[in-house]
């Protein structure tokens, strides 16, 4: 067996291929065969690529709201709402879930300055609360 290719795929891993297209993980500091011939022969490491942020749909009221507060745009936000009309007032003191393409969640992102990318980062955020 012969590696042809290694690639970090977190911090202390390693994933190597061999020449017939076999998959190893292993750890990155190992004397496992043929991992040191693989080195010795001038065998690179590609570094690690983090993968693409998921931004979710949906989060919880909770993650929403707590993701409010950390952003420090509740009152922002509060202000905006009480200016709304009765349904979506209702909508945003009632939901159990925001959805992210929710067209009055569209709406008063939009309304409250943020571009696209914000909303993505404040969804992505919130998820992880």
């Amino acid at each position: 067996m012969k590696f042809v290719s290694a690639q970090y795929v977190g911090v202390d891993k390693i994933k190597a291929v061999d020449e017939q297209g076999v998959e190893y993980f292993i750890p990155a500091q190992s004397d496992v065969s043929p991992w040191p011939e693989y080195i010795a022969s001038g065998g690179a490491v590609d570094p690690y690529i983090a993968p693409e942020p998921v931004i979710p749909d949906v989060v919880s009221s909770r993650q929403f709201f707590l993701q409010l507060a950390i952003a420090g745009i509740s009152e922002q936000v509060e202000e905006w709402i009480a200016q709304q009309d009765a349904l979506v007032q209702i909508a945003f003191n009632k939901s159990a879930t925001f959805r992210r393409s929710d067209e009055m969640l569209q709406h008063g992102f939009t309304g409250l300055g943020f571009t696209v990318e914000q909303v993505d980062g404040f969804f992505a955020q919130a998820s992880l609360l």
